[in-house]
């Protein structure tokens, strides 16, 4: 009785401390983020001029498009981090992913510096359940209003977010997922 026990109690340790390891390892680094919908299937999301895109080509009136990478620090905020597609290009103050978050709003997504906020955006409460990117403010649920509008590009599309929750035309709702899609060979 004793013996098996102690084999209860060292498997629950085991099991504890790898727990912790998980956490502290999702804790750091989430990684690239990518957009599903109807007929959107694991777009990446890109950098473009301060504006948040969605797929693998940046429009041609684009003059800086880069890679971002997502952190999420120790804190329950989110914070971004640019990876330039460009080696040449140096950020010197990474941006933060933003919304706007006023009642009525349906604007693009972007990326800002925490010098150059505005009442009407919010680059905080941000935050992962699952694989999927939340939205999650002080005084209410958790959000996803994501939406892609298509650009002039094919396949481009811009990330907006709808407070609304309402349908425009050509907009489609997404989901932003830290899960890549898969690649497919061709045989």
């Amino acid at each position: 009785m004793m013996r098996s026990f102690v084999i209860l109690l060292s498997f629950i340790a085991a099991l504890a401390v790898g727990a912790s390891k998980i956490e502290q390892r999702d804790a750091l680094t989430i990684g690239r983020l990518y957009g599903y919908g109807t007929n959107i299937g694991g777009l990446p999301l890109f950098y473009g001029d301060g504006i948040a895109y969605l797929g693998k080509n940046a429009p041609s009136n684009v003059s800086l498009a880069m890679n971002v990478t997502f952190l999420h620090p120790s804190s329950s905020n989110m914070s971004v981090i640019a990876d330039p597609l460009n080696s040449n290009t140096t950020i010197l103050t990474p941006p933060s992913l933003f919304i706007n978050a006023a009642p009525n709003a349906v604007e693009p997504a972007g990326f800002i510096t925490l010098d150059n906020t505005t009442n009407s955006t919010t680059e905080t409460d941000f935050t992962i359940f699952g694989s999927a990117l939340y939205f999650k403010n002080s005084s209410g649920p958790i959000q996803a209003q994501f939406y892609a509008s298509p650009t002039d590009t094919d396949g481009t599309y811009v990330l907006k977010w709808n407070t609304n929750n309402i349908v425009e035309s050509n907009s489609v709702p997404v989901t932003l997922k830290n899960i890549a899609p898969p690649s497919i060979l061709a045989r």
